[in-house]
């Protein structure tokens, strides 16, 4: 059952990444420097203003998604500078 792609990312979950809404959605991130754009994981939104869950692990298969599994040199505390706090304008 477990046929996951480059991302870690089963066909079954592949299959539920929805745009816009509420659903399972493509979490990316891109670097400044650079504009390389990585994936960072798999999100579940209850509606469409909701932030959203990171998903740790997929309910179809059990396997990591996202920066878990794929990216196991880069500490759970990644540098993030550069990224205003939420609800700063500046």
């Amino acid at each position: 059952m477990k046929n996951c792609d480059e991302h870690n990312v089963c066909d079954h979950l592949s299959k539920r990444l929805v745009d816009g809404g509420k659903g399972f959605k493509a979490l990316h991130t891109v670097k400044r420097d650079s504009n390389e754009t990585r994936f960072l994981g798999v999100a579940y939104k209850t509606s469409a203003k909701d932030k959203g869950l990171l998903l740790n692990w997929c309910p179809w298969c059990g396997g990591k998604p996202g920066y878990f599994e794929c990216d196991k040199a880069m500490p759970a505390n990644a540098d993030v500078t550069g990224l205003a706090p939420e609800g700063d304008k500046s």
